[in-house]
This record gives structure tokens, C-alpha cells and sequence, in this order.
């Protein structure tokens, strides 16, 4: 055995006879010697020949990009095969991005109230109430922009009783105590010595017998007045024009038309009795006349744009109910008749401001007018 790296030794068998004689070979041996030792030394050639060839013809596959396949390696599934399922308890796997059905959002909201003609106002007046009060049941309303009215109605209630109810709707901020009221509903003309705490008292209960003690409850001593569960329309009024500030031009027009729809006469109308002297004396009335002017006047300019000059018309004729001297009103409709040319209709315009205003007031609007 020849090993490397180390000495070698080599076990060598010596005859027990050592002479300088060979001894004598038949021919048939030392030929047959001789192939044995040229068959030894063919194998070996021919086998570094293999290994040699066998090292190149791996390079060459390397350099090919060839992977070497390894004994012991298990070939995997044929690309084309199906990859395995799922086992039945685990979760599937979540769909491709591309496979995903989903509805698209729409780029703006549906505009409902745009896309469908509105005839009837008060529905669209209390679908809107709805959704500004979250659908809260009112068990009262009271009804300011023209005579006072109450809903449910209330039949056979004093002047105090009446007044101090409008009064409480109005001022729904904080409770109010004995000596506000007091103070409110008898401004002028009466001393303490006049009205009393007791007084005050029995117009409170004639109102909670007609309101009920939800609506009006009853007070601990000290306790201030406050209404529960009651609306009016002042407050719709103003509730329905913010609303529609924030809608598409179309709903923004029929829901103002809505809101001036709740004006059917000047303010507290028909109340001339000396407890109501606070509408005025707190500019209640004045406010209430204005947030009717300019919504009458921003919706008619609105509908000019639009070329309606029939509906901007019937806006300001609607305004004017709160406030019939309403210049800036005036001026509009003086406008929109000139615009619509009728000559027999100016006229007549002309004479209704000559006694809605006075001449001189009238002749003043005509003079601006160019007319």
C-alpha cells in the first residue's frame, strides 16, 4: 500500500540465495510478464484519460449555468402540476389584488334631493327638521312668523299664559327665574304692588294644565322655568337656510323655498296685548324680520341667475309678508317685473307700492329705478 504524505515502505522479498545469476525464464513466461505489466500501467492511462474528461465536461457545465443534480436529491413537482391544497384547517389563503371585487365609492354624494323635483315643501321642510333634531319627538310648537299658534292648539289661554309659553320657546338657552318673567310680561304700567310671585303663579299653571308637566314641569322652590320637548319655527327657519348652505345648488333652493314657506304674516301679528312688549323691547322681533329679509332676497337673486323670474317674484311677495316695507325687497321686485316686460304690470306694481309705502317713498324707489 502506497501512502502519501509521509515516508514510504516498501516490503521487498529477497531470495534465501543471493547470487549475481538470474535464474532462467521460459520464453511463454517473460511474455506473459511482460502483458501483465504493460495491462497494469494500460488501465491506469485509461483511467486518468476518464477522470480528466469527466473534470473538463463538469466545467463546462458550470460555466453553462448547469445545476450538478445531486444524488440524493428528491425531484419536486412539474411546474405545470397544481400546488397543493390547503390542509382543511387552515385559513385560505386571501385572494390576488387583481382578483378583488369591490363597488367603487362614488366620487360625491348622491344628491338626492337634486335629482328629484320637490312639490310638496312641507315634506321636505320635515324631513329636514327630522334630520337636523335627530328625529326628536316635539310635543309643542309654536309658531311666531305671523299670528301666534300653537300646535297642538290651545284653546281658551290668556294673554299671560300665551306670552309667558312664546317667551319660554324663545329662550330655551337656561331655565328662567320668577323675577325674568315678572320682568318680561309686565314691563310697563304695573308696579309689585300690581303682580305678585302669586300672580305669576297661576298664569304658570294655567299654561303647564294646557301644556302638560312634561312640556312645562314642575319647579322646586328657587328653580328656574325652562320648556321641554317644544320647537318653533323661528328656529326651523333658521336651522333649514344653514342646512342649505351646505347642499348642492338645486337642494339648497327648494329647501330655502321650504324655510320661507313657515312665514304667513309679520311677527306675533295679532299680539297687541302689553305682555308681549318683550318681542320688541328685546329686538326679538326685528331679528325675526331680518333673517326673513335676507332669506328672501339671497333665494330671488338665486332664482334670477336661473332665469326664473315668476318664482323670484313669488319669493319676495313671501318676504315681504314679515316686512312690507322691506326696501331692499322692493328694489328686487321692481327689477324682476321691469325684466319680465310687461308694461300693465309695472303699472300695477307701481300703484301697490305707492300703498304699501307711501308716495314719496314710492316715487324715491321709482326715481332709482329709472323708471
Amino acid at each position: 500500500m502506497l501512502h502519501s504524505g509521509g515516508p514510504v515502505s516498501i516490503a521487498v522479498a529477497f531470495p534465501t540465495t543471493l547470487n549475481g545469476e538470474t535464474p532462467a525464464q521460459s520464453p511463454a513466461a517473460v511474455i506473459g510478464s511482460t502483458a501483465r505489466s504493460l495491462g497494469g500501467w494500460l488501465g491506469l492511462a485509461m483511467l486518468g484519460i476518464f477522470l480528466v474528461g469527466a473534470a473538463a465536461i463538469l466545467r463546462r457545465r458550470r460555466s453553462r449555468g448547469a445545476v450538478p443534480v445531486h444524488l440524493e436529491e428528491r425531484p419536486g413537482p412539474a411546474p405545470s402540476a397544481a400546488p397543493p391544497s390547503p390542509p382543511a384547517s387552515a385559513a385560505p389563503p386571501p385572494p390576488p389584488a387583481a382578483a378583488e371585487h369591490r363597488i367603487p365609492a362614488p366620487a360625491t354624494a348622491p344628491e338626492v334631493a337634486a335629482s328629484s323635483p320637490v312639490r310638496d315643501l312641507a315634506t321636505v321642510r320635515r324631513d329636514a327638521l327630522r334630520m337636523l333634531t335627530h328625529g326628536e319627538r316635539f310635543l309643542l310648537r309654536v309658531e311666531v312668523h305671523g299670528p301666534l299658534r300653537f300646535e297642538p292648539r290651545l284653546v281658551g289661554l290668556s294673554d299671560p299664559a300665551r306670552a309667558l309659553l312664546s317667551f319660554l320657546a324663545l329662550h330655551r338657552v337656561r331655565p328662567r327665574s320668577s323675577g325674568e318673567l315678572l320682568l318680561a310680561l309686565w314691563l310697563s304700567g304695573t308696579t309689585e304692588r300690581d303682580v305678585s310671585l302669586r300672580t305669576l303663579q297661576n298664569y304658570v299653571s294655567e299654561a303647564r294644565r294646557a301644556v302638560g308637566a312634561e312640556v312645562l314641569p314642575e319647579v322646586t322652590r328657587g328653580a328656574g322655568y325652562q320648556l321641554l320637548h317644544v320647537t318653533t319655527d323661528a328656529e326651523e327657519l333658521v336651522a333649514l337656510v344653514a342646512l342649505a348652505k351646505t347642499l348642492p345648488d338645486a337642494a339648497s333652493l327648494e329647501l330655502r323655498r321650504a324655510a320661507l314657506d313657515l312665514v304667513r304674516e309679520h311677527p306675533f301679528a295679532t299680539e297687541s296685548s302689553s305682555h308681549f312688549e318683550w318681542v320688541r323691547a328685546e329686538g326679538i322681533e326685528a331679528r325675526l324680520i331680518r333673517d326673513v329679509v335676507d332669506l328672501a332676497d339671497d333665494l330671488a337673486f338665486d332664482l334670477r341667475d336661473l332665469g326664473d323670474l315668476v318664482g323670484a317674484e313669488n319669493v319676495l311677495r313671501q318676504g315681504l309678508l314679515a316686512d312690507p316695507s322691506a326696501h331692499q325687497l322692493w328694489e328686487q321686485l321692481v327689477a324682476v317685473v321691469a325684466g319680465r316686460g310687461d308694461s300693465s304690470a309695472t303699472e300695477r306694481l307701481w300703484s301697490e307700492a305707492r300703498a304699501r309705502l307711501g308716495e314719496a317713498e314710492a316715487e324715491q324707489l321709482r326715481t332709482g329705478a329709472g323708471a
